[in-house]
């Protein structure tokens, strides 16, 4: 029961791990360029030393498991592990930080939180 209330498809893992998603999709307009660089830099620095994440691997027991991949195949969309993997980190956090300098940078906004 324990496992499943922690690292079941929908159990506390999945939660925080979505919640810490959502902050680093809202970073740009949340926290100070500083922060956001140092968040996308972790990101990379993490996937160059353990090539997974950390949630990912506590979730799924260590196993191969991408956590966008193992969600949307869930879910019936089946878009492929390779191109979700790209997306992910030659997209979409990529074009995280560059929303963050536009906006913070270039447009003078300044963020929500910190």
């Amino acid at each position: 029961m324990r496992n499943k209330i922690i690292g079941g498809d929908f159990g506390i893992i999945f939660w925080l791990h979505s919640a810490i998603i959502l902050f680093a999709y809202l970073s740009p307009f949340l926290i100070d360029i500083k922060f956001v660089v140092v968040l996308f830099l972790l990101f990379y620095l993490q996937d160059a030393l353990i090539k997974n994440c950390v949630l990912t691997m506590e979730q799924f027991h260590k196993r191969k498991i991408d956590f966008y991949y193992y969600y949307f195949k869930k879910f019936g969309f089946n878009f492929g592990k390779r191109k979700l993997e790209i997306i992910e980190e030659g997209i979409i956090m990529p074009l995280v930080l560059f929303i963050a300098i536009v906006w913070q940078v270039f447009l003078g906004n300044a963020p929500l939180l910190f």
